[in-house]
């Protein structure tokens, strides 16, 4: 069993059920897995703990809504994806978080302005740019560039999703398999990198109940919401993941922490004590090997074990959903759905 500490397990079971949820039920909510597990244990350990937990999730999507899925969709989209995990293959190890989650972040933003205004600037945006190669091109390279370097596609797939005019059932099935054969080719690449490791994977194996769970909730969900809260939600959901690793770039990058108050860390996205990792950034339990004397401290350190930097880490996520909190009132209270999508 990993020897975590309970707010470690607890982060890691309500991330496993965001995970499930979102396969299942409403798309664009699993990007909130990502801070969770970067709480836990550390940003860049947590992005190759994260994926086999995203497999898990995508097998039970593709068996539920397997019968869904619009092929065309996806045919003409995956050899940008293909191009876009190749870059961020290379990118893995001289990029920094922040700098890719700034770029990310305001892309996806950029995105989703075109999405709304497509409805509103007549014929050639809202029937033919969809229909371009160079759109496709587009989505699918940012796609396949942010799944690779942060498991961080969901928003961006959306996106491309709506502009399909997708119903809800046929919107999920298509993701499923996209997210599916993307997952596994990325799974031997973070192997590869150190970031799956042989107590990474046990921990996810603990966590495949919270993920079987939230898949369920989310079968059970989704046919009591209509197409229209169904379409709102994922795109108020891709609104504030992105606005999400938008703003915490920016401050991460703008704003240099005391480097003997844990707090500013926190604040930052930054683990105060992280998790000890790998030479490739994978979670390892249990003590370092003395062929590695220099390790960071082990898991129990995390930011969730301390109380100083739980508390500025809440307070941060807060900070930034009461900043988003205005958008999401305005979209919510839209007479005519028409009128935004």
């Amino acid at each position: 069993m990993p020897d975590l500490t309970l707010a470690q397990w607890g982060l890691a079971v309500v991330a496993g059920l965001f995970v499930g949820f979102a396969k299942t039920g409403v798309a664009g909510i699993g990007i909130l897995a990502i801070p969770l597990m970067a709480m836990a244990f550390g940003a860049k350990a947590s992005v190759g703990t994260l994926l086999p937990m995203l497999i898990v999730g995508d097998f039970i999507a593709v068996g539920y809504y397997r019968r869904h899925a619009v092929w065309r969709h996806l045919v003409h989209l995956l050899p940008w994806v293909l191009l876009g995990l190749a870059l961020g293959f290379l990118a893995l190890r001289p990029l920094k978080g922040p700098q890719m989650q700034l770029v990310l972040g305001s892309l996806i933003l950029a995105l989703i302005g075109l999405q709304i205004a497509r409805k509103r600037c007549g014929d050639w945006m809202e029937h033919k740019l969809p229909h371009t190669w160079w759109f496709s091109a587009l989505i699918g390279i940012l796609a396949g560039f942010a799944t690779m370097l942060a498991n961080a596609a969901g928003p961006i797939m959306v996106l491309y999703f709506l502009t399909r005019n997708l119903p809800k059932k046929e919107f999920i099935g298509t993701g499923a398999w996209f997210y599916l054969v993307v997952n596994l080719i990325k799974a031997p690449l973070f192997h590869g990198q150190g970031m799956i490791t042989a107590d990474s994977l046990l921990l996810n194996a603990w966590m495949a109940p919270a993920i079987i769970a939230g898949a369920v909730l989310g079968i059970l969900v989704l046919p009591r919401i209509s197409q229209d809260l169904f379409t709102r939600a994922v795109l108020l959901l891709a609104i504030l993941a992105s606005a999400y690793l938008a703003i915490a770039a920016a401050w991460a990058l703008l704003v240099k922490p005391d480097p003997g108050t844990p707090a500013d860390d926190a604040r930052l996205g930054h683990t105060c004590h992280p998790g000890r990792e790998g030479p490739g950034g994978g979670v390892h339990f249990g003590t370092p090997q003395a062929t590695h004397p220099a390790k960071p401290p082990p898991l129990a350190d995390g930011p969730a074990h301390n109380p100083l930097c739980r508390n500025a880490l809440a307070q941060g996520l807060a900070d930034r959903l009461v900043a988003a909190a205005p958008l999401a009132r305005s979209l919510l209270q839209e007479e005519d759905a028409e009128s935004v999508f």
